[in-house]
């Protein structure tokens, strides 16, 4: 009996408390900007690549020092080296008119080998425009030589938003 009723009690604290969020403590929750869509862009280096991908951001909803994050894919082609690659990531800026600062995983292939890593980026975006600079870094792999790449790179992307959303919170009384 007691058993039952000590998991009847725990059973209905973390019901009542799994309702609200366990890292708010008691903060006013902000209004959200979401806008989603794709972009288009190059990425130079020591070649040439096109990119398109899509991209999701969300940003604050005040003037000082609103928060915006965003999460991306690309697709990217290296027309004179014949490689083709993919990149996953996310970026952050703390300011309306500071650097952003992200970090994406990348896999590149050219049909025979591949090459996988990671690249941390810093960027300045106004608005629909982002240009970022970052490095590549690959892990060691057998045929690793196979094929050309961008280590150091410069990016530039340009986001068509196709949708668009104002989250905004209510206040609990």
């Amino acid at each position: 009996m007691n058993k039952t009723l000590f998991f009847c009690f725990f059973f209905i604290v973390f019901s009542i408390s799994g309702q609200n969020n366990p890292f708010d403590f008691g903060k006013k929750k902000k209004s959200r900007v979401v806008r989603s869509g794709t972009f288009f862009g190059v990425q130079t280096g020591r070649f040439w690549v096109g990119e398109i991908g899509v991209e999701r951001q969300s940003k604050q909803l005040k003037i000082k020092k609103p928060n915006t994050q965003a999460l991306f894919f690309a697709l990217n082609y290296d027309i004179d080296n014949a490689v083709i690659g993919s990149d996953v990531g996310y970026w952050f800026k703390t300011s309306n008119l500071g650097f952003s600062y992200g970090l994406k995983g990348v896999l590149k292939s050219d049909f025979s080998s591949l090459k996988y890593g990671f690249a941390p980026t810093i960027g300045y975006k106004v608005l629909q425009l982002h240009v970022t600079t970052g490095y590549q870094f690959l892990l060691p792999n057998r045929r690793s030589n196979a094929f050309d790449l961008n280590y150091l790179f410069l990016s530039v992307k340009f986001l068509l938003v196709n949708d668009l959303d104002i989250k905004k919170k209510r206040k609990k009384n």
